[in-house]
């Protein structure tokens, strides 16, 4: 028979590893600081674990005080017992084996020799489910306050616990790898699993539950959209390089931006019906949920996460709250303004190459594209290009200027007179849209579930096209596709400009692409010339 563990349990326990914790804190906090008694004092507090004595040994001796630091190294000498590793594995045997009320002992005894992880202790928790579960659930709340270290053994942990009588409690250590960016398809995709069967977890210690984020409503829309990302990946990713690189040789293909900006000044000067709209990660979710083809892919969960996700993003709004006929109608819709389109950005090669968070999502569009029937002579670019435009022609200046009218649909009030007035155009007609989301100006916060369908069946209604070849720019997201079309129909030329409206007024919505952009915007009215 092996030697005792220490005979320590309950609260005790807990103490001693949290005084443990304060003592590890306390020793790096007085070694960076460089202060030596503080580091005595920190050994002192945590002599019971040998990592902690050694280092502040170390630090002592390189510091002059060798003699301190050998009489600290004389009393961790004096800590009896197996090593940690052979305690840590001992406990292990015993618990397959069955010996639960040895497995805890010893386990305990292991994470007081050590600096413990939240591995550790939710490991000791599965052991404790077969004995107390008031204990078990003691040790899952002093998980996520130690280390989130040791992602094998968090991962391991985790398949215990997706075995045992509280799989619920397996989403601790997910979460928390999750968390760390240490996640992966198998890691989202069972959580994916154990937001469907428990909700918001109602099982697990409240204070656990908003230290990992299990408390609020998106995170187990983001990790089922991101779940359905994985499935997406994994049917079709891999043909998304070879699809853009075969499009971009091919001679429908506009890589150069002063070809493209020649081509809708020639668009412009003929005054014939012409729209360019663009398509990214987006539309790509919206399609993915909507289109049997690939929702077909997903788990209807996954599916239905990644659509809420993507309208709570755009408009604010429970998706659930829209009549489905009226998705289906958008759908149909978006697929129309695709086909119909003149010119269309679509994500490149180099972008999909990189982009491993959103490449599931681009294959989507681009797949669903192949299958529309598209306009004799539509050409495709870069869906980046409308910022490469504004950097070679500076707010489309040289491309407009003059025009007799200028329609704009986007969310920005300022945006039409300062544009009218840098451009000379004296006929500017706005249609002012509810902004995304994420712009966060106190209209968003007001006006979150308008946009669709109430601001966007008035917006269809009032667009008007004045004279053949009336010029639009728009930046209004999914919906300003559709907008585009319908300008497109009435004989008019629309560009989907995007976000660069946003950038135009100062604000930067991109992050790094739009730092310069956002920093110099348009003049006001009063200074344009």
């Amino acid at each position: 028979m092996p030697g005792q563990p220490d005979p320590i349990d309950g609260d005790a326990f807990t103490a001693a590893i949290r005084q443990i914790e304060r003592a590890a804190a306390m020793l790096h906090e007085a070694i960076a600081a460089g202060r030596s008694e503080d580091v005595i004092q920190a050994a002192q507090e945590g002599d019971s674990c040998p990592l902690i004595i050694v280092e502040a040994a170390n630090f002592l001796r390189d510091s002059g005080h060798q003699q301190i630091a050998l009489e600290l190294l004389e009393r961790g000498l004096a800590l009896d017992g197996p090593t940690v590793l052979v305690q840590h594995n001992y406990a292990r045997h015993c618990r397959a084996a069955g010996q639960l009320l040895e497995a805890a002992r010893w386990m305990r005894s292991a994470m007081l020799r050590n600096r413990s992880s939240a591995a550790m202790a939710l490991e000791l928790c599965e052991i404790e489910l077969g004995i107390d579960e008031a204990t078990a659930m003691d040790m899952v709340a002093l998980a996520v306050d130690l280390r989130w270290v040791d992602p094998p053994g968090l991962k391991s942990v985790a398949h215990l616990l997706l075995r045992s009588a509280r799989p619920d409690i397996a989403a601790v250590p997910l979460m928390m790898l999750r968390i760390r960016k240490q996640d992966d398809a198998e890691v989202r995709g069972t959580l994916s699993e154990l937001f469907d069967r428990h909700g918001d977890f109602p099982q697990l210690p409240l204070a656990v539950r908003q230290r990992l984020g299990l408390d609020r409503i998106d995170t187990g829309i983001t990790i089922k959209a991101a779940s359905a990302h994985d499935r997406l990946v994994q049917a079709i990713g891999p043909e998304a390089i070879a699809r853009a690189r075969e499009r971009e040789r091919s001679d429908r293909w506009i890589a150069d931006v002063d070809d493209i900006w020649t081509l809708l000044r020639d668009q412009v000067a003929r005054r014939e019906p012409f729209s360019f709209v663009r398509g990214g990660d987006g539309e790509g979710r919206f399609i993915a949920a909507m289109t049997p083809e690939f929702r077909t892919l997903l788990s209807g969960g996954d599916a239905d996460a990644m659509l809420r996700q993507i309208w709570l993003n755009w408009f604010g709004q429970d998706v659930g709250e829209v009549e489905r006929s009226r998705l289906e109608g958008l759908i149909h819709q978006l697929a129309q303004a695709f086909a119909n389109a003149d010119l269309v950005g679509l994500t490149s090669a180099a972008v999909i190459d990189h982009d491993v968070a959103h490449v599931g999502y681009r294959t989507v569009l681009d797949r669903w594209m192949d299958g529309l029937s598209a306009a004799p002579g539509q050409f495709y670019t870069d869906a980046s290009n409308p910022l490469f435009l504004h950097n070679a022609d500076p707010f489309l200046r040289r491309l407009l200027q003059g025009e007799r009218f200028l329609g704009l649909i986007c969310p920005h009030h300022d945006l039409a007179p300062r544009l009218g007035a840098y451009l000379g155009i004296h006929d500017v007609a706005a249609h002012i849209v509810p902004g995304e989301t994420p712009l966060g100006r106190p209209e968003e916060r007001q006006n979150r579930g308008e946009h669709f369908p109430r601001v966007f069946d008035r917006v269809m209604a009032e667009i008007d096209v004045p004279f053949p070849g009336a010029c639009y720019l728009i930046g209004a997201g999914l919906l300003g596709k559709i907008y585009a079309d319908r300008v497109r129909q009435l004989g008019g030329i629309a560009i989907d400009i995007g976000a660069l409206v946003d950038g135009w007024v100062g604000i930067n919505s991109r992050r790094r692409a739009f730092i310069e952009l956002a920093a110099n915007p348009l003049p006001s009215p009063a200074t344009a010339g």
